[in-house]
């Protein structure tokens, strides 16, 4: 069990941050916002069939979440949300470059 814990730990949360850290300074502000809305669709999917199949390995009985209509309706409006929000800033952004004048940024890197 200790085991499981500690490759979830290492593996998710070690992995997750490194990859963030590594790659967050080449992309723009609005791609990385676009890219964070995809987590809580990625979570929703691995609830849905992760911790039935991990209980396995642990010997426990932990049932998987079920998908609900209040679950994707849910989810869909934060993710909804997000990426309006993410659109209107960027389409502020650019509105106040063209008034200034100033050339729009090439690709991140």
């Amino acid at each position: 069990m200790l085991a499981l814990v500690a490759a979830i730990v290492l593996i998710c949360t070690l992995g997750s941050y490194t990859m963030m850290n590594l790659w967050q300074p080449h992309v723009t502000a609005t791609e990385a916002g676009l890219i964070y809305c995809v987590e809580p669709v990625c979570a929703s999917a691995f609830a849905a069939f992760l911790p039935g199949w991990i209980s396995k390995f642990a010997h426990i009985d932990y049932a998987n979440e079920r998908i609900t209509n209040n679950l994707i309706m849910g989810g869909a409006l934060i993710t909804l949300a997000n990426v309006l929000i993410q659109l209107d800033a960027m389409r502020q952004r650019r509105d106040t470059r063209r008034a200034n004048g100033t050339p729009a940024p090439g690709p991140a890197g």
